[in-house]
């Protein structure tokens, strides 16, 4: 059964999302637990350090003025590893 996701999930994946595929990645997934906020995404080929960097800088900017989370939090962009 699929993991429910909460609503700063679900707003941090509608926030994200085109910006994410607009950089050739896909968005696998959101979670979001006290003080920290994973977005796992992947690309035909694998994702490495580079990408995960990229990404996270394309989108510092846009998640702190959403103003979704009103406590501190570290952004975490990752794979989903080997499959």
């Amino acid at each position: 059964m699929a993991k429910k996701m909460n609503t700063v999930e679900q707003q941090m994946r509608e926030l994200t999302e085109k910006i994410i595929q607009d950089m050739g990645y896909s968005l696998v997934g959101v979670l979001y637990k006290k003080g920290e906020l994973t977005l796992t995404i992947d690309k035909d080929g694998g994702v490495g350090v580079e990408d995960c960097a990229a990404v996270s800088r394309a989108l510092d900017s846009l998640i702190e003025e959403s103003h979704i989370l009103r406590e501190s939090y570290q952004l975490i962009v990752s794979s989903p590893g080997i499959s």
